[in-house]
C-alpha cells in the first residue's frame, strides 16, 4: 500500500483579489491597491513574500493580502500541513516541534505553536 502526502503549495505570485471589505459592517467591494509588503515567512523553499496593502473604497479600511499559501501568520500553509502530517501519522507535539526544527522550520522549543497549528485545524 503506498500513501501519497500532498502538502499545499506556496504561491509567491499569485494572489486571490479581495472580494469584500475586511470589516464586517461595511459592504465594499471596490477596493485601490495602496502599498507592496515585504513578508518574512518560516517555509522551506521561501523566506519572503511579497502581499498587498489594500484600501476599501467605501469605508477606508486597509487590510492585507496574502499570496496562495500563506496566511497572516509568519508560517506558511505547507510547515502548517507538515505538522498536520506527522501528527496525524502518530509523532507527539514536542515530537513533530523537534523534526520541523531539525529541517529548519523552527525553533527546538516551538512546541506551544504546533499545538494551535493542530487545534484549528481539528475545528
Amino acid at each position: 500500500m503506498r500513501l501519497k502526502l500532498l502538502l499545499p503549495d506556496v504561491k509567491p505570485d499569485q494572489w486571490q483579489l479581495p472580494k469584500e471589505c475586511a470589516k464586517k459592517e461595511c459592504k465594499g467591494k471596490r477596493f485601490y491597491p495602496r502599498q507592496a509588503v515585504e513578508k518574512k515567512i518560516v517555509d522551506g523553499k521561501y523566506q519572503k513574500v511579497q502581499a498587498w496593502r489594500y484600501e476599501c473604497a467605501s469605508c477606508g479600511c486597509t487590510f492585507r493580502v496574502y499570496p496562495l499559501g500563506v496566511g497572516p501568520q509568519h508560517v506558511s500553509h505547507r510547515v502548517i500541513g507538515l505538522a498536520v502530517m506527522l501528527y496525524v501519522l502518530g509523532l507527539s507535539y514536542g515530537a513533530v516541534a523537534l523534526v520541523l526544527a531539525a529541517l529548519g522550520l523552527g525553533r527546538p522549543a516551538s512546541i506551544g505553536p504546533c499545538r494551535r497549528w493542530l487545534k484549528k485545524c481539528q475545528g
